[in-house]
């Protein structure tokens, strides 16, 4: 009893418990829309400086989408984080407008409103929530409003600073025009233009006019100018500052172009060639992975091989093929093989409800069984009434669904430990293999944050440490899962790919929309290589040739019918062919074949029990199942290893929009 609760333990419980995890993570990324639906294809922003120092300003904001919205929203904030110094003191709103037509403002709206909107203030942050219902189409909304003493009057220059595109939008935009005047006599003077925030910018000046360009602005990418002038531009500038600041300015402003220089010089500011370097790294990584631990030694190829191997049950061989995979019908084809040594008897049957079923009867035999065939005698026998010998099939298919799966374990051991007594043990990853493919992977992930810090200068600072952590916790959760966890079913695969691929989607969508989208191959190449390098294992020469006599055979039984030289007429190697045919997953054809002529040919021994049904497939039916749910009544879906069972299947072979910090966009929200 304590091997049974110990197995339901370590086999049923700990695939819960992940899977009940992995689900819930699961279910919080595929709730979430995509932001790569949504997108700014046009941010067009027009001012106008006074010579009181205040900003008009109109933006023309182009929304593209393939989705349902209700509106936009728009904060505003008077506050500019890169310097306080040049904060505006208060936002005026004078109107908004979509593709044109002017909205109304109201107290308060409802989704389903059109072309109204409500203003509110809290702090510095001035809000503004336009409903205006669009779907899979695309609307300019323009505001205009009025930046209240933004400008900056020193002793010996004028200044405006302003935060035109806040580092929080979290929606890509694929074009930026900001269009400045200034007044007239600024054009008498030298002015210095200052752009930050865009690799892809460039500007251009002509007299009083200052026009700044940026193309594929990623999602949290800002855009701020600083631009100095003549202070008699603003001659009735109320913000003023008793102090010269202009020499400094520039030294400031020259330097961080030169650091930006060394930055682009560093990181060579060209994802593209890194993330071809770093694929071609982790190929070569893989290969040497490959060829030093996981290449196994040659062998002579075996084209047919008519003998059994000799001194080994349909069991171990079925083990030997599937590269240490216990199947399901392992438990079936060793319960045939005992029937063959006469340890059991099967016979036709018609039970007291007279309903056509079969009959196991234990023949009391002193044949010699390994501790495997053992398990499975004891099994059939325990389910036998103490003062009976014999049990119907029936019966038996009940009683092993009540025992589900007891003593399974030790069988699945015991088949592995008879392997490796035959041919030694395999050799696993080494635990130095494995820590130098964590700390390249470690790497790896250090380079992919960097590139993203680097991509979006300030802007990506946040979203750098956001990938960094979530690559790190990602990979590493999976990397435990799929090293602790025998991938022993279809299910557990599809399932474990479907979670996994959940979370690829959402490293993907990060990345992508930072513009370091093509370092995610790298990573995903690496990490794949990561999950290989765990499971990396080579068998002793003399079990690959073992498993190509076992192929060969395989291929003789296959081949059988169409094959001229046929000098196999014993009666034993016959029904040792028939449920090798079970065990190496032959199609119904190729079995029936075996079948057939053992039972029209034989009239003795294994052959007579062939007659205890008409078919081998009305035997398996019976028969056959009465172990599967032995073996799967529990959720075992097997000990180590694919749970198909080819051999007898019949197989062959709301809301979006943005704000700024200081003026321009800060975060989007969506309903």
């Amino acid at each position: 009893m304590k091997e049974h609760k110990k197995f339901i333990k370590d086999s049923k419980a700990k695939k819960l418990y992940f899977m009940l995890f992995l689900t819930l993570i699961s279910i919080l990324i595929l709730t979430t829309k995509s932001q790569a639906n949504f997108s700014i294809s046009n941010f067009v922003i027009d001012c106008q400086v006074l010579e009181n120092g205040d900003m008009k300003v109109e933006e023309n904001i182009t929304y593209s989408t393939n989705e349902t919205r209700n509106g936009v929203i728009r904060n505003i904030q008077t506050t500019n984080p890169l310097n306080t110094q040049n904060s505006a003191k208060d936002v005026i709103l004078e109107g908004v407008y979509v593709d044109g037509e002017i909205c109304n403002k109201v107290s308060s709206a409802v989704n389903g409103n059109n072309k109204v909107y409500t203003y509110t203030q809290d702090g510095d942050e001035y809000t503004i929530k336009l409903f205006t219902p669009f779907k899979n189409a695309g609307k300019t909304i323009t505001y205009k409003y009025l930046l209240k003493d933004v400008a900056t009057k020193y002793k010996d220059v004028g200044e405006i600073y302003w935060n035109f595109i806040g580092k929080e939008w979290d929606t890509p935009i694929n074009n930026v025009i900001i269009r400045m005047t200034l007044p007239q006599k600024a054009a008498q003077d030298t002015i210095y233009v200052y752009g930050h925030g865009s690799d892809d910018g460039s500007f251009t000046k002509s007299a009083n006019h200052i026009t700044l360009y940026a193309k594929n602005l990623s999602a949290y990418q800002a855009i701020d100018t600083r631009v100095l002038f003549s202070t008699e531009a603003i001659p009735y500038s109320t913000k003023t500052v008793k102090k010269n600041v202009l020499n400094t300015y520039i030294e400031q402003e020259e330097g961080f172009t030169a650091e930006r220089e060394n930055e682009k010089i560093l990181l060579n500011l060209d994802i593209n060639q890194v993330a071809i370097v770093l694929i071609i790294c982790v190929i070569l990584v893989a290969a040497w992975v490959f060829f030093k631990y996981d290449k196994e030694d040659k062998i002579e190829k075996v084209r047919y091989f008519r003998e059994i191997p000799y001194g080994i049950d349909p069991a171990i061989m079925q083990a030997i093929y599937y590269d240490g995979k216990i199947k399901k019908s392992s438990y079936w084809v060793t319960f045939l093989d005992l029937v063959r040594k006469g340890v059991f008897k099967l016979e036709k049957y018609t039970n007291e409800y007279g309903t056509e079923t079969q009959k196991i009867t234990n023949l009391k035999s002193n044949v010699k069984l390994d501790e495997h065939q053992r398990i499975v005698k004891r099994a059939v026998i325990s389910c036998m009434n103490a003062n009976e010998d014999s049990i119907d099939m029936l019966k038996l298919n009940s009683k092993m669904k009540k025992k589900s799966g007891f003593g399974y374990t030790t069988y699945v051991k015991e088949i592995k430990a008879k392997i490796q007594e035959m041919f030694g043990e395999e050799t696993k990853s080494p635990k130095k293999l494995k820590i130098v493919m964590s700390i390249l992977m470690v790497l790896l992930i250090l380079i992919i944050a960097f590139c993203a810090a680097k991509t979006g200068v300030e802007s990506s600072h946040e979203s750098a440490m956001g990938i960094l952590m979530f690559l790190g916790f990602i990979t590493f959760i999976y990397s435990v899962i799929f090293a602790s966890i025998t991938l022993d079913s279809a299910f557990t695969v599809v399932f474990l790919i479907f979670h996994c691929g959940a979370f690829q989607i959402g490293i993907l969508s990060m990345m992508v929309s930072i513009g370091i989208g093509l370092l995610y191959i790298p990573y995903i190449l690496m990490f794949i290589t990561l999950q290989y390098s765990m499971r990396t294992k080579k068998y002793p020469k003399s079990q690959l040739e073992m498993k190509e006599k076992i192929k060969g055979l395989r291929r003789y039984l296959r081949d059988y019918s169409l094959i001229k030289d046929k000098d196999t007429e014993d009666l034993i190697l016959w029904e040792e062919y028939l449920i090798a045919a079970i065990a190496l997953g032959l199609n119904r054809k190729t079995i029936n074949y075996f079948y057939d002529y053992c039972k029209d040919n034989f009239n003795d021994s294994f052959s007579s029990s062939l007659e205890a049904a008409t078919s081998y497939s009305a035997m398996y039916t019976t028969c056959g199942m009465a172990f599967y749910s032995y073996i799967s009544h529990a959720g075992i879906s097997s000990g180590s290893g694919s749970s198909s069972s080819s051999s007898f299947s019949g197989s062959s072979g709301g809301f979006s929009g943005g704000s700024s910090s200081g003026g321009g966009g800060r975060r989007r929200r969506r309903r």
